[in-house]
């Protein structure tokens, strides 16, 4: 290894036979490393899984709007109206637009009589 000389057929066989051992671990550490990506990848599609399930329940959650009381939803829907609202039927304008989020804020709209 200590010169530019090509090895001799003996010290051709002796670094042959000092690598099988060498060679076998790496084998066996790329087929060990394989068994774990694939456990890595099976993971991960698991957690997407996971993630995608909890996703929606985080949603309902985590909503501050959702735990809104009432009366301040009342607050919100009479601020949307413009200063100076005259009733007519758009369902692209408060006060309908706002009956058609949820059938929480519908009833919520439809018990605010200063909306109609």
């Amino acid at each position: 290894l200590k010169t530019n000389e090509p090895p001799s057929s003996e010290q051709k066989c002796l670094i042959q036979n000092a690598l099988i051992g060498p060679e076998r671990a790496l084998l066996e550490m790329r087929t060990e490393i394989a068994k774990i990506k694939e456990k890595m990848e099976s993971l991960v599609r698991k957690e997407t899984t996971l993630t995608q399930e909890i996703a929606p329940y985080r949603v309902i959650l985590d909503s501050p709007f959702r735990s809104l009381p009432d009366d301040i939803l009342r607050q919100i829907f009479l601020a949307c109206l413009p200063d100076a609202y005259t009733p007519v039927i758009d369902f692209c304008q408060p006060p309908l637009l706002l009956t058609q989020i949820s059938s929480h804020l519908r009833r919520v709209a439809f018990t605010t009589p200063r909306l109609w």
